[in-house]
């Protein structure tokens, strides 16, 4: 939750400051204003280790619009990433990221997947790096299980 209310002053803060310089930020005004009434839910997925460990659960209240993922990094320090939503049962990518920047002390990545794409299951959450000629690399899995209240 802390890191819930910092992202949305952070988001208030840029777009004070946006719109004080004359300048408008990136995303339309309706855009901007409504993002003060979205619904999100944090959490910190540690990197992934070997052997037996418990499945994360991620709790989405009715109405959340976004979940953020903080990924673990561990050794990996990429400068950019991709993360795509993986239903492990299907072995079907319901969803993928764009580029994905790690945050500023390199440990995490911050993953914003839609909360209307999850169901109450288990999901991977794969990350990625473009490797050479373009090919995707898997770095790690992220296994978590989703519960919609």
């Amino acid at each position: 939750k802390k890191e819930t209310t910092e992202l949305a002053a952070k988001l208030k803060e840029e777009n004070a400051g946006a719109n004080a310089n004359g300048r408008k930020s990136g995303a339309p005004d309706n855009l901007a204003q409504g993002l003060d009434n979205i619904a999100t839910v944090t959490m910190f997925l540690p990197s992934p280790t070997r052997g037996a460990s418990t499945v994360p659960v991620v709790n989405v209240p009715a109405g959340t619009g976004l979940v953020v993922l903080s990924l673990g990094l561990g050794s990996n320090n990429e400068d950019s990433y991709r993360a795509q939503l993986m239903d492990p049962a299907m072995q079907k990518v319901l969803w993928h990221s764009g580029v994905l920047r790690p945050g500023s002390d390199g440990t995490y990545v911050s993953v914003t997947v839609p909360a209307p794409v999850l169901r109450s299951k288990v999901y991977l959450l794969q990350l990625t790096h473009d490797a050479a000629k373009g090919r995707s690399e898997l770095l790690a899995s992220y296994p978590f299980r989703a519960e919609m209240k």
